[in-house]
């Protein structure tokens, strides 16, 4: 349990660039949905601009589903490693056998 705790870190910095990258990436598409939406349509694709945004409206919803459900395991992450880091003082008093004690495999 003494070497969890940088193992904890670690994955709290993966998920932490996880939710980054996701967050970048969605603002990025809301950006172009803006620009797109205030750019005048081409000719003859009307009825592919349709198909489209509800395509990406699906594509926002899916990816701000996913927003959600990265933020809820990085907050257990946080949870988790906050726990470890208030326990690590006390884990030291915890008896343990002799070294000299040969366990049956």
């Amino acid at each position: 349990m003494e070497n969890a705790l940088p193992l904890f870190g670690l994955a709290s910095v993966v998920i932490s660039l996880g939710v980054f990258v996701h967050l970048s990436v969605g603002a990025w598409l809301r950006w172009r949905a803006f620009e797109r939406a205030h750019e005048p349509p081409p000719h003859g694709h009307a009825q592919l601009g349709a198909g489209v945004r509800e395509q990406l409206a699906a594509l926002e919803r899916a990816i701000e589903a996913q927003g959600v459900e990265i933020e809820r395991i990085a907050e257990a992450q946080r949870y988790a490693t906050r726990m470890l880091t208030e326990r690590a003082p006390g884990a030291a008093s915890v008896q343990r056998p002799p070294q000299g004690i040969i366990t049956p495999h």
